[in-house]
């Protein structure tokens, strides 16, 4: 009795190891399927800036990176969408965050902007408040996230930007989250639907997510890495292969 109760034990733990593999096997397959919209749009007005004067930064090893897609246009179904973007070492207090128009792949006038509290050395993380401003769907804006090194000289500021797009959420999509058993299979489905903001808002913040969050920041970065390849601008060559190392090693943090 005691021998076949430790052969039932034993295949049990077989099973749930099993079962542990599997699942994080099918994490790892949704989420390596995000890959841009169909036939994406590579923003043309996207930049940064970032001093190495000493003047903001301590941690000089580091960017002021985007959690975010940069070369090409990521989208949304949300009309409040969450940005996020790693801050390294800084001596800075405040930061803004900016909204602007975007039209004929030119960047329009602000919208919006407001003024946060930095978090040196963190991913963080901002959504406006919808009594202060609400994203219209069908609509397509650049974001912008400055730390505000020097108030009386901008031009010591440090910036990075990006362009998104909100768009519908179709029936089907709906449907399929409504009836997701969990976070992380909601993620999975916003991933395979090429929704990146909404991917990431659902396992940022949350300690079971994380695992998920990081493949996401390592596949990102490979695409940042191949849209770098592939244009023809010096300057968004440069901000691109940044970006595409900044995530990368971001996705190794723990």
């Amino acid at each position: 009795m005691k021998e076949k109760f430790a052969f039932n034990s034993n295949q049990m733990k077989k099973l749930l190891v099993v079962t542990v593999l599997c699942s994080i096997f099918i994490a790892n397959a949704a989420l390596a399927s995000y890959k841009p919209p169909k036939k994406p749009s590579r923003p043309r007005t996207t930049t940064s800036h970032a001093t190495r004067n000493g003047f903001c930064l301590q941690d000089t090893t580091s960017n002021l990176t985007l959690l975010a897609p940069v070369g090409h246009i990521g989208q949304t179904t949300s009309t409040q969408p969450i940005f996020a973007w790693f801050l390294p070492t800084t001596k800075a207090s405040k930061m803004k965050f900016s909204i602007f128009e975007y039209v004929d792949n030119a960047r329009g006038k602000k919208l919006k902007s407001f003024e946060l509290d930095s978090e040196p050395g963190k991913m963080m993380k901002f959504s406006p408040p919808p009594e202060k401003f609400t994203f219209e769907t069908g609509k397509t804006y650049l974001w912008q996230i400055s730390l505000l090194c020097d108030r009386n000289n901008p031009i010591n500021n440090i910036f990075a930007e990006a362009v998104i797009k909100i768009v519908p959420k179709s029936p089907g999509l709906a449907s399929q989250i409504s009836q997701a058993k969990s976070m992380l299979k909601q993620a999975q489905i916003y991933a395979d639907a090429r929704l990146w903001y909404d991917a990431y808002a659902e396992v940022s913040g949350k300690p079971q997510g994380q695992a998920f969050k990081l493949q996401m920041l390592n596949k990102l970065s490979k695409l940042e890495a191949q849209a770098a390849s592939e244009v023809s601008s010096k300057k968004l060559k440069k901000y691109l292969a940044t970006q595409a190392l900044e995530l990368e090693k971001l996705s190794k943090s723990r």
